[in-house]
């Protein structure tokens, strides 16, 4: 009795002590299209991102607030691409360029 309920704990936690592979990061630059504060995302107009797509526009949830807060539509950035399993979000954004303001 004592064996089985060793096998059955044993095989409940398994699963917990798995290990999540790595989130890959891809290095992004593109022009901020649009931003939604609701949901904290930005729409990059993206270049090529080499190893994971072609040159497309998308949204991207942005985790940091600090980094969310800094974009303005308009700006040319740089940042990080982090892709899980499941998920992906954007940071390390950095402005490398902002449209003249209007006179």
């Amino acid at each position: 009795m004592t064996d089985r309920r060793t096998l059955l704990l044993a095989a409940m936690l398994l699963p917990a002590c798995a290990k999540k592979p790595p989130e890959k990061q891809y290095k992004l630059t593109g022009d901020v299209v649009g931003l939604n504060a609701g949901t904290q995302t930005v729409v990059i107009k993206g270049d090529k991102i080499e190893g994971w797509m072609e040159a497309m526009t998308m949204d991207y949830p942005v985790k940091d607030k600090s980094d969310f807060a800094k974009l303005k539509v308009g700006d040319r950035i740089s940042a990080t691409v982090f892709v899980g399993e499941a998920a992906y979000h954007v940071g390390n954004i950095t402005v490398t360029g902002r449209p003249p303001e209007p006179k």
